[in-house]
C-alpha cells in the first residue's frame, strides 16, 4: 500500500467513524425530544383530569386526544430503543 494509498484508507475510516457518532447523536436528539414532548404530554394531562375533578364537564374528549398522544410517544419511544411496548 502506497503512503497515498493509506491515508485515503485512514481518511474512509475516519469519515465512517464521524458518521457512526452523527447518526447517534441524531438517534439521542430524537428520543430527549420525544421525551420531552412525553412530559409536556403528561403535565397537559394532569391539568385537564384536574380541571375535570373539578368539575369541568367536555374534557373526555381531549383526555382521549392526550392519552393516545402519549401511547403513540411511547411506541415511537420503543420502536428506537428497539424494545417491544408490551
Amino acid at each position: 500500500m502506497t503512503l497515498q494509498g493509506g491515508a485515503r484508507a485512514a481518511a474512509r475510516t475516519a469519515v465512517d467513524a464521524m458518521k457512526r457518532v452523527g447518526g447517534d447523536a441524531a438517534e439521542t436528539s430524537r428520543g430527549i425530544g420525544l421525551r420531552r414532548r412525553f412530559a409536556v404530554l403528561a403535565e397537559t394531562l394532569g391539568a385537564t383530569v384536574y380541571r375535570q375533578r373539578d368539575g369541568e364537564a367536555g374534557l373526555e374528549p381531549e383526555i382521549d386526544r392526550l392519552v393516545e398522544e402519549m401511547r403513540q410517544v411511547v411506541a415511537r419511544l420503543d420502536a428506537a430503543d428497539g424494545t417491544d411496548p408490551d
